[in-house]
């Protein structure tokens, strides 16, 4: 029996679930350039302006792990809105963009953010 290669049509792969981890109080704004979390008390905003490298995300990663609200789904699912946001805003994925000794990742600007999604 012969078997024939099918490849994906785009619609094929618009229609694959999304694997990675999402939480409903984890959320990529895209308009204020943050990651909103919704702590059940208050909304936490992580501005994603202030992580110009990997040992500030690192750093706001430790930040978050030691609230007494942040569970390991929320972790998760931040580390997948950070991923969310490079490729947004950034054009790239979050390892390409801060590993590899890279340094001092210049976000563009809310009003940039804002223009781009007028186009």
């Amino acid at each position: 029996m012969e078997r024939t290669f099918q490849p994906y049509t785009m619609q094929d792969l618009m229609n694959l679930p999304d694997k990675r981890p999402r939480h409903p109080q984890v959320k990529y704004n895209r308009e204020n350039l943050t990651i909103d979390i919704d702590t059940g008390n208050y909304t936490y905003d992580v501005d994603l302006e202030t992580i110009p490298d990997a040992a500030e995300l690192l750093d706001w990663m430790f930040q978050l792990r030691e609230k007494q609200w942040m569970t390991a789904e929320m972790m998760s699912a931040f580390v997948s809105e950070f991923e969310d946001a490079c490729f947004d805003a950034l054009g790239a994925g979050a390892r390409s963009t801060f590993c590899h000794g890279k340094r001092n990742v210049k976000w563009p600007t809310v009003e940039e953010m804002k223009a781009r999604a007028k186009n």
